[in-house]
């Protein structure tokens, strides 16, 4: 159940070493190289008109079209007619607007907190890491030019998308690893143990999950978690149960629960334990994993002094993503370009 470090905003999105043996073949375009050995390759006026901006920060067309493509292909999943569908094409473009309007505000959000940390995608370190990962895509397809702009072209990328989109996020995982010497964050021995012995900040829970792999019957699956639940309802334990029932391998493993704060888990599961009080057992509760029944525990001294470090790093990360989060909050609204506006579903490609 655990979500992967980063998983927000860009590194869900950003996949750029793909297979490239599916890309047809073609002649060298002639390259201008760089002194630090990267293609020079010169934007488009289209991908630098800026669609807005944001607490000064300027987004450009490349950088827009990047989030609109990749959410549209989410929302969409292939079948573009959707969004001309009478009943849902209207919300559906509403909802991808805004998602890629936080997406944008939330990289806004990382440039700001990474301040903070004295990192800007003009920094040092942060360029030398763009120009290691443009070097090593550039290598990647021989050095040749057109298979590089091919490439990041599957990817919606153009070459100064991607210096971009990488730049920000080595500045969030930088920032992120400097938060505490930087600020950003309190991670003293004090701060830290007053978070994990409050029960709004940590949690401690062991669940019956039921398993939506793919090939399942979701509805004989639900079935199986009423079930679940109906015989805890009748007076089982809720162990036993577990026992006899549960799909989740790692907590069988794990006699002690899951111990976590927020910002770790998926959504769903995350609100549904916080909500719960001591000994309480949750209802059904739906994830992409699948069906879960949740009950929380009372966190113990012994393991939380065993596994202090642990507990500290996943603190660390959610402090770090409220402060984003709180930054985020505090951004001024948009300011569009003229262009915003005629950016459409249809005519952005």
């Amino acid at each position: 159940m655990r979500k992967t470090v980063f998983v927000r905003i860009i590194s869900c999105l950003l996949c750029i070493l793909t297979a490239l043996g599916l890309m047809t073949s073609c002649a060298k375009e002639k390259t201008r190289i760089n002194e630090d050995g990267t293609p020079i390759i010169e934007p488009s006026e289209d991908d630098l008109k800026v669609v807005m901006t944001i607490d000064g920060y300027e987004i450009t067309y490349d950088i827009y079209r990047y989030f609109f493509l990749n959410y549209k292909a989410q929302y969409d999943e292939g079948n573009e007619s959707v969004w001309n569908d009478t009943e849902v094409g209207e919300k559906l473009r509403a909802a991808h607007r805004e998602t890629v309007l936080e997406s944008i505000r939330g990289v806004v959000a990382m440039q700001k907190l990474a301040e903070k940390a004295d990192l800007t995608l003009e920094s040092d370190v942060i360029k030398n890491a763009v120009t290691s990962a443009v070097l090593e895509m550039f290598a990647y397809v021989g050095n040749d030019v057109s298979k590089y702009k091919e490439e990041l072209a599957s990817q919606n990328l153009t070459d100064r998308a991607f210096r971009y989109i990488t730049g920000a996020f080595e500045l969030q995982s930088r920032s992120y690893l400097l938060s505490g010497d930087s600020g950003i964050v309190d991670l003293s021995d004090a701060a830290v143990l007053n978070a994990i012995n409050d029960e709004n900040e940590f949690a401690c829970v062991k669940q019956i999950l039921i398993r939506n792999d793919e090939g399942d019957d979701k509805e004989e699956n639900y079935r199986r978690a009423q079930y679940a639940l109906s015989r805890i309802e009748k007076g089982e334990s809720f162990e036993i149960v577990m026992s006899d029932l549960g799909e989740d391998k790692d907590l069988k493993n794990q006699g002690d629960g899951y111990y976590f704060t927020h910002y770790e888990y998926l959504e769903e599961f995350e609100e549904a334990a916080f909500a719960l009080e001591i000994g309480e057992i949750s209802d059904i509760v739906e994830t992409d994993v699948g069906y879960s029944i949740i009950k929380r525990y009372p966190k113990s001294s012994e393991y939380i002094e065993k596994y202090y470090n642990d507990l500290k790093n996943s603190y660390s990360l959610a402090s770090y993503y409220r402060a984003e989060d709180e930054v985020m909050a505090a951004l001024p609204e948009p300011v569009f370009g003229d262009i915003y506006t005629l950016l459409t579903i249809e005519n952005v490609k």
